[in-house]
């Protein structure tokens, strides 16, 4: 991309414009080829031009890589892309795995779900649609042992969730907190011990 010589569509310029002041610079596209065509560690500095940090680029490169997912690209543009994704993904190896915050698109029925891994593994996410989570039992009493399960009311809104499911979701979360976990769905409690448990839940 030379910029000034070629014509952008809106959609092309919103992408393009890396820096969100509103046009697309040498600074924007500087920002672009340092992660496609090598480290550029200088450039002609505009007048107002910011001064960005490491994380900075990041954000505004993950920024642009989500915009221009949704903006028709030549099978070249999409091969550039795609290496811009590799090499950002490349740039640093965290030290522990990390599932980051991302904010569903209504118009795109592609979610993408960013993360981070410490080290090469298969990965798989799995939403589970959790309409509420409560503790009851010994650690709501104070009562618990070395021993003691943590026992925790849920209430799903899932009419998909199988038995197999439900097992792996309390594993899961005995995984996650470091104790055994029993679940308990709040549609199947019975009415005499459900009221008990009702009465000692508290939220998480």
């Amino acid at each position: 991309m030379v910029v000034g010589l070629i014509d952008l569509s809106a959609r092309q310029k919103i992408a393009a414009d890396v820096t969100g002041d509103g046009t697309v610079t040498a600074l924007d596209v500087a920002l672009i080829l340092q992660y496609t065509v090598g480290l550029i560690t200088q450039f002609p500095i505009q007048q107002g031009a910011p001064i960005l940090t490491v994380k900075d680029e990041n954000q505004l490169l993950t920024k642009i890589i989500a915009e221009l997912e949704d903006v028709s690209l030549t099978a070249e543009q999409q091969h550039v892309l795609e290496q811009l994704k590799h090499l950002i993904g490349q740039q640093s190896i965290p030290s522990h795995t990390t599932l980051l915050q991302n904010y569903p698109n209504p118009f795109n029925p592609e979610t993408w779900l960013p993360y981070k891994l410490a080290q090469d593994a298969s990965v798989t996410i799995r939403i589970y649609k959790v309409k509420s989570l409560s503790m009851f039992g010994s650690y709501v009493c104070g009562e618990e042992r070395k021993r003691s399960d943590l026992d925790l009311l849920v209430e799903l809104d899932d009419d998909t969730l199988t038995l197999f499911k439900f097992i792996e979701l309390e594993h899961y979360l005995s995984d996650l907190v470091g104790v055994k976990v029993d679940l308990v769905e709040k549609s199947g409690l019975k009415p005499r011990i459900g009221k008990r448990i009702l009465e000692e839940v508290v939220p998480v």
